[in-house]
C-alpha cells in the first residue's frame, strides 16, 4: 500500500481564520440544537469495522461521542438521518456563514493550498491506476469553489457534481459538467462511473454503510474512489482528545481511525491503493489549544517537545507524524474489486 509524504509550508489561518472558525463554531452549537429533533434520532454500530462495542467518550454540542475498542473509531451515537443532516446544511445559519464568508473571503487560499492538490492526487492517480478512465462523479461537495475546479479537469470527458450541499451556478461549470440532486441509490446507472471523490463527506454521512454500497455500486469494476477526512488515530485529536476543537457534529459525525477506515473499504469490497496522513497542522492545534486555554493537560513528553524544540523541530516532527500515518488528516485511494 502506497504512502504519500507531503510539505507545503503554510498556516491554518490561511483557510480558516480563528476568528471567523469560532464563530462558525459558535454558530453550529446552536444549530445543532435548535434544529435537530433528538426523538428522530437512532443508534448505530461502529461506521468503521462495524463493531457493536462501543465505550462512551465526551459530548459535543449536547451529542454523544463514543468509541470503538476494536478499531478506534470515534463516532456519535444516537445520530440524526440524513435527511435532517442534509436539512441542517442546506438551511443552517452556521453553514450560510461559511458558505458566504469564511468560504469566499479564504478562496484564493482554498485553492491554492486544498482544491488543486486534490485535483492533481485525481489526475495523477487516474492516469496511474484507471488511464481509460472517462466518467468522474464527485458526490456531496462543501464548497462551489470545488465544484468549479472539479468541473474543469481535462482528464475527464464527464464530470458530475452529485448532490452538493452548496447553491453551484451552472454557468461558472465547464460545459462537460452536469449537476445532479437525487438519492444516491437512483442517481447513477450501476458500473457507470470510472472514479469518484468524497471529500470529508462520510465525516458527516449518518448511513456510513448505505453511502459506500451506493458508491461501490456505481463504480464500475476496477474504478476509483478518493476519500478524504478528519482521524481519531491523529496526534492532534489523541492528545486533545475532548478539547480538540475540530471535533463538533454534524461535519464530525464521523471521526475514523486509520484501521477503522482501511476495515470500511475493505467491508464494502475496495482494495486500499494509498493511504496518506499529510496533514500539516497537528502540532500547530495542541499549541494553540494550550496557549488558550492553560487548563488543558497534555503529557510531559509532548509539554517538553512543543515548548524546547522550536520551530525546526516541531516541523520535523510533524513529518515524522505524516510518514507514520499519525496526523489528523488522511486521504485514502481505493479500487472496486
Amino acid at each position: 500500500m502506497k504512502s504519500v509524504f507531503l510539505v507545503d509550508h503554510y498556516n491554518e489561518a490561511d483557510v480558516k481564520p480563528a476568528e471567523m472558525l469560532n464563530a462558525y463554531v459558535q454558530l453550529a452549537e446552536k444549530n445543532v440544537n435548535d434544529l435537530f429533533l433528538r426523538d428522530t434520532f437512532v443508534n448505530c454500530d461502529c461506521p468503521g469495522c462495524g463493531a457493536s462495542d462501543r465505550a462512551e467518550t465526551f459530548r459535543r454540542f449536547n451529542l454523544d461521542y463514543v468509541s470503538c475498542p476494536r478499531c478506534h473509531t470515534l463516532w456519535v451515537s444516537p445520530r440524526p438521518d440524513d435527511e435532517s443532516i442534509k436539512r441542517y446544511y442546506a438551511n443552517s445559519d452556521a453553514e450560510i456563514y461559511w458558505r458566504e464568508k469564511l468560504s469566499r473571503e479564504t478562496a484564493l487560499a482554498r485553492v491554492e493550498r486544498i482544491v488543486l492538490p486534490r485535483v492533481d492526487w485525481i489526475i495523477d492517480s487516474t492516469q496511474q491506476y484507471l488511464p481509460d478512465a472517462d466518467h468522474f462523479v464527485d458526490i456531496g461537495t462543501h464548497h462551489d469553489v470545488y465544484a468549479r475546479c472539479l468541473s474543469e479537469i481535462g482528464r475527464f470527458s464527464r464530470k458530475t457534481l452529485l448532490n452538493p450541499i452548496c447553491e453551484i451556478n451552472p454557468g461558472a461549470l465547464a460545459h462537460s459538467t452536469n449537476i445532479v440532486n437525487e438519492h444516491i441509490s437512483k442517481a447513477m446507472p450501476d458500473n457507470s462511473v470510472d472514479a469518484i471523490s468524497m471529500f470529508e463527506v462520510l465525516d458527516r454521512t449518518s448511513n456510513i454503510d448505505g453511502a459506500m454500497s451506493h458508491a461501490r455500486r456505481m463504480l464500475r469494476p476496477g474504478g476509483l474512489i478518493f476519500i478524504t477526512g478528519i482521524l481519531s488515530t491523529g496526534f492532534d485529536i489523541m492528545t486533545l482528545w475532548d478539547q480538540a476543537q475540530n471535533i463538533f457534529p454534524p461535519d464530525r459525525l464521523n471521526v475514523f481511525s486509520v484501521e477503522g477506515l482501511t476495515m470500511l473499504m475493505e467491508r464494502h469490497g475496495f482494495n486500499v491503493l494509498e493511504f496518506s496522513t499529510p496533514g500539516m497542522f497537528d502540532t500547530e492545534a495542541v499549541i494553540h489549544a494550550v496557549e488558550t486555554n492553560p487548563k488543558i493537560q497534555v503529557p510531559r513528553f509532548v509539554s517538553y517537545m512543543l515548548e524546547n524544540r522550536g520551530p525546526e523541530g516541531r516541523q520535523r516532527f510533524q513529518e515524522f507524524l505524516q510518514m507514520n500515518l499519525l496526523s489528523s488528516f488522511g486521504r485514502v485511494l481505493a479500487q472496486r474489486q
